[in-house]
């Protein structure tokens, strides 16, 4: 992605048989989708230049806290995906703990004194035959919804580690 430095839908797509293989051979593997909460209202309101050092405020964060085996990567507008392999639910907290406390202090940096946070939702790769992309990011988009109905600023969890994800 020219902006954030960060792959782009295209990459994560390329990227997303490796983490699906390993979910099959039963490591566990998270898909995050991460939305910026209030995105258009600090575009409206402060303008697009604001808006992209949101999204670099995000990159940056999450950059800093993705692992090498892990593939963070802005998808479309202010929509990011994250791939975590082999992290479990508490792991999976703490990652968004500090993520959502790191994107805050990358905003201060910036200047940026706004009221924004991140929504999250998460769902676990399916070991069985059949998960595809497509549905995992439909599984995850749909907690994202979930975190945002509950007052956004918040990850929402699909189901635990190991459950049958598939649909």
């Amino acid at each position: 992605d020219p902006l954030t430095g960060l792959p782009n839908r295209r990459a994560f797509e390329t990227g997303f048989p490796q983490a699906l293989g390993l979910a099959q051979r039963q490591h566990p593997v998270a898909l995050v989708m991460l939305d910026i909460d209030h995105f258009k209202g600090v575009n409206d309101r402060y303008g697009h230049g604001v808006g992209d050092q949101v999204l670099l405020a995000l990159a940056q964060s999450l950059k800093v806290l993705t692992r090498r085996a892990d593939l963070a990567a802005r998808l479309a507008g202010d929509e990011f995906a994250v791939l975590l392999p082999d992290i479990d639910t508490a792991g999976l907290d703490a990652w968004y703990a500090r993520l959502s406390d790191h994107f805050r202090s990358e905003l201060n940096a910036f200047g940026l004194d706004l009221n924004t946070g991140l929504s999250a939702g998460q769902t676990w790769l399916s070991d069985a035959p059949g998960d595809t992309l497509n549905d995992a990011l439909a599984r995850a988009d749909r907690a994202l919804y979930q975190a945002k109905a509950r007052g956004r600023g918040q990850l929402v969890q699909d189901a635990a580690p190991g459950a049958d994800a598939a649909e």
